[in-house]
């Protein structure tokens, strides 16, 4: 017979190995739970994010990731002839992010993110989403937040652009 913890109003050692594994279970599934949540609260359509001519050099530009519009936070990246479009909410709690020279910062948990969008300093371990990149007729770049690529699509049509 199972004996509760201290004055029988406790919990039994049963009982409290039960609420452990499923406290285990409900913090290693969170990280991937709120990366899907994100995604899914994601708007979408296109969003101007001006003239390719404002991304003439290698930079990482958080203007379009704020506090005011985080449904709509993107970080545009241009690295050498590759620009994209990163989700700028992080991967661990869903905070609005800053660039930081070649970094993307989280200043809620303190993860950093490469300007690739690679974790490099947790508590974040998933890297952050891309959107579809495309010019429109004015040569002005739209990012497509409903088409979204996870880092093994990165190389794939639309998650980029070539620029010179």
């Amino acid at each position: 017979m199972e004996r509760a913890i201290e004055d029988g109003n406790g919990l039994s050692r049963r009982d409290f190995v039960i609420v452990a594994t499923g406290v285990a279970v409900t913090c290693l599934a969170l990280p991937v739970l709120q990366q899907a949540t994100a995604a899914d609260a994601a708007p979408t359509g296109e969003i101007d994010v001006g003239p390719l001519s404002n991304y003439a050099h290698d930079m990482i530009s958080d203007k379009f990731a704020t506090k005011e519009k985080k449904a709509t936070a993107i970080m545009v990246v241009r690295k050498g002839d590759k620009l994209y479009a990163s989700s700028g909410l992080c991967t661990h709690r869903g905070c609005v992010m800053q660039a930081s020279g070649d970094a993307i910062n989280c200043n809620c948990h303190h993860s950093t993110f490469n300007s690739a969008g690679v974790p490099q300093k947790g508590p974040a371990k998933l890297p952050l989403v891309r959107y579809a990149v495309s010019l429109n007729d004015d040569k002005h770049v739209i990012v497509d937040m409903s088409k979204q690529f996870m880092q093994s699509d990165w190389d794939k049509d639309g998650a980029s652009l070539k620029v010179t």
